[in-house]
């Protein structure tokens, strides 16, 4: 680390500077270890579902209170599956899509070929 010495009248004396590090250099340097990387995946996953419940909300012009009403649920309810602080279920995603006159489709994919293996929608 480079070190930068400050004179002045009445002291003399080093200061480390710190290299900064990005957000993304630091998650590359964090996904070698094996059990953070587990964890961020699996995070990863409710982030997505968070993410694509704002972007249908917002399609239709809902606000989350009007989503709660139609849903029969509490506002925060609905704040802590878009945050992803919560992982909605599937009926609570079922119960989302109606609410917003939408429908909710699960696809299984091979990951190899991306032939659909399965599909349901509710």
């Amino acid at each position: 680390m480079p070190e930068i010495t400050v004179t002045g009248k009445l002291k003399r004396s080093r200061l480390r500077v710190a290299r900064l590090v990005t957000f993304r250099d630091y998650l590359r340097e964090r996904m070698k270890d094996q059990a953070f990387a587990k964890a961020w995946r699996a995070g990863e996953v409710e982030y997505q579902v968070g993410y694509l419940m704002i972007q249908a909300r917002l399609a239709r012009h809902v606000s989350q209170r009007e989503l709660a009403r139609r849903c029969g649920k509490a506002r925060s309810t609905i704040a802590r599956n878009e945050r992803a602080r919560n992982g909605p279920t599937v009926g609570t995603l079922a119960e989302f899509a109606r609410a917003l006159d939408a429908t909710l489709q699960i696809r299984l994919l091979d990951r190899k070929t991306g032939k659909k293996l399965s599909e349901v929608a509710v």
